[in-house]
């Protein structure tokens, strides 16, 4: 009898090792499928990424319409470009570019040139950098907003696309351009809490 219990004792602490691991995992799903850039899983960036592409082709318009235009890509990725490890940005790049190659009828290749212009870029800079300051921020989510919207306008005029420069289009992209800085500067807090705290360790 006691060599029977002794067997059976290993055994049903392991189970319970077990359920108490899959329950622990189960309460922190919430914190991990909290909508973040660079969530530690590959997977997950692809889906979150994915899921902000649909908000920002299919739910955005049919909200605002035409006047104003909200670009939640590119201060996202300009966050992973800066977080993940190259492999990981660089698939990142071509999800998000892909994203906007199949809602535009910019010519092919344009938006995968661009970020990847972008992201060579910040991958140089961004060891000379402190993210802990919202200025690196601040100056990586305009310039990069500026050069897509300059790189769309200089590729449209080189093409002679049907680009018209008057007012409305001027402050569209302008209202674009503060819109994403916002949200990208909003996104990013989560990253300058958690390096201020770690720079005050």
């Amino acid at each position: 009898m006691a060599g029977y219990t002794h067997k059976r004792g290993p055994k049903y602490s392991w189970r319970n090792f077990d359920a108490q691991e899959a329950l622990h995992n189960l309460r922190e799903l919430p914190a991990q499928l909290k909508l973040r850039p660079n969530s530690g899983k590959l997977w997950l960036d692809t889906l979150f990424l994915l899921f902000l592409a649909a908000i920002q082709f299919a739910i955005l318009p049919d909200i605002f319409g035409r006047f104003i235009y909200v670009d939640l890509l590119t201060p996202w990725l300009i966050i992973n470009f800066v977080q993940q490890p190259p492999w990981r940005a660089t698939f990142l790049l071509f999800v998000g570019a892909m994203a906007w190659e199949t809602h535009s009828v910019a010519p092919a290749g344009l938006y995968i040139c661009a970020y990847w212009i972008m992201a060579n870029v910040l991958h140089h800079v961004k060891d000379t950098l402190s993210w802990r300051h919202s200025t690196p921020w601040l100056v990586s989510f305009l310039c990069g907003e500026l050069w897509i919207v300059l790189f769309e306008c200089f590729v449209s005029f080189t093409l002679k696309e049907s680009v018209v420069a008057n007012l409305e289009f001027i402050l569209v992209q302008i209202g674009r351009v503060i819109l994403s800085v916002g949200f990208g500067m909003m996104v990013c807090q989560y990253w300058l809490n958690l390096m201020s705290a770690e720079a005050r360790k």
